[in-house]
């Protein structure tokens, strides 16, 4: 497996998204070979990396979100409590409806 390079340069550099790149091409060609010696067709493994990559990013987002809503839960207790009675409005409400229908039927 090719090995990849530390950076060296600083995050805030505009050269950090090309320099990461350039260290990941070579693990990235090997994925891609790797791939299609199993028998894949190479471009379907690159569209697999490609759909494994986005979905990555959307579930580091979503976790970023949801981290940024349970911050602000722990600051204001009063979110957390209208969370916590909105879910269980919603779950007594299914749970009587069910119980009225049964009566019903």
């Amino acid at each position: 497996m090719a090995p990849i390079r530390s950076p060296k340069t600083d995050r805030s550099d505009p050269e950090h998204p090309i320099e990461c790149q350039e260290a990941m091409e070579d693990a990235f060609l090997d994925m891609v070979n790797r791939g299609v010696r199993a028998g894949w067709d190479v471009e379907q493994v690159i569209s697999a990396v490609i759909e494994l990559a986005d979905t990555q990013m959307v579930l580091r987002q979503e976790d970023a979100r949801l981290e940024r809503t349970l911050r602000r839960m722990r600051k204001d207790p009063t979110l957390a409590e209208m969370g916590i009675i909105a879910f269980f409005g919603i779950v007594g409400i299914a749970l009587a409806a069910t119980f009225i229908l049964s009566i019903f039927m």
